[in-house]
């Protein structure tokens, strides 16, 4: 049976079996560009798995079993979608999100880097380039992921949302108030550093922010503001990924 055969059975054989659990296990809703998603990325596990698995050089597969690390990654995410479903806690759900979105940024950019280092410093040993490309990727993503470790529950103590449950509360008792300066007349919203109030806004900055804040009051609107601080981290992972890879092909 050639390999691009097996490659296609293995994916269908998963796919319908992920298929089959959102059949027969409870689970939260799942988007199908999401869907799509999850099934190209465990389609390149097994293009990456059989890559390594036929790869004649012994420095090669390092590249590729890293890539094997990053998309197997992807099977965690699907089982974001039953984790909520199955647990009454919805820390849980929101624990196993925000970590394995931090996992997914780490592994992505830990199998780029040492994609490049591995091009840069060919001669290395393996040893070696993976301690620098570690390091390289430690450094960026401590510095943009720590509070997520330090406090669990960082999302929840940024400026936006405290302001936002500041807003909503007052909002949700007094329904007869829509327009901002009416809101304002009655909410002096703070700044926030570090997850403690430093001072009131002044007039008008209170009520741009009540402005700005408003859309947000809408239904689950505030989801975006909460994980704003996540999805922006990755954001700035990403740039740093875009140099990596500029300096990859540029060196080709």
């Amino acid at each position: 049976m050639k390999n691009s055969t097996k490659i296609i059975l293995y994916w269908l054989g998963t796919q319908g079996a992920i298929a089959a659990a959102f059949f027969l296990v409870p689970h939260q809703g799942m988007m199908g560009s999401a869907f799509v998603d999850s099934a190209l990325q465990i389609l390149l596990f097994f293009i990456c798995l059989f890559i390594y698995r036929k790869e004649p050089n012994k420095k090669n597969k390092f590249i590729f079993l890293n890539f094997i690390a990053f998309f197997a990654v992807n099977y965690l995410g699907t089982a974001f979608y039953f984790i909520g479903a199955l647990t009454p806690l919805k820390i849980v759900s929101f624990y196993y999100y925000q970590y394995h979105i931090a996992l997914y940024i780490f592994a992505l950019s830990f199998a780029i880097v040492y994609l490049v280092i591995d091009l840069l410093l060919h001669n290395v040993k393996t040893p070696l380039k993976y301690i620098l490309s570690m390091s390289i990727v430690l450094v960026f993503f401590v510095w943009h992921f720590m509070p997520f470790f330090t406090n669990p529950m960082y999302l929840y103590s940024t400026e936006d949302i405290r302001q936002w449950k500041v807003l909503d509360t007052f909002t949700q008792a007094h329904p007869e108030m829509t327009s901002s300066e009416e809101i304002a007349a009655n909410v002096n919203l703070k700044s926030w550093k570090d997850g403690q109030p430093v001072g009131d806004l002044y007039p008008a900055e209170n009520v741009k922010r009540i402005e700005d804040l408003q859309p947000y009051l809408e239904g689950p609107n505030y989801m975006v503001l909460l994980y704003k601080p996540l999805y922006m981290n990755v954001i700035y992972m990403s740039v740093m990924l875009m140099f990596f890879m500029m300096l990859f092909f540029g060196y080709q």
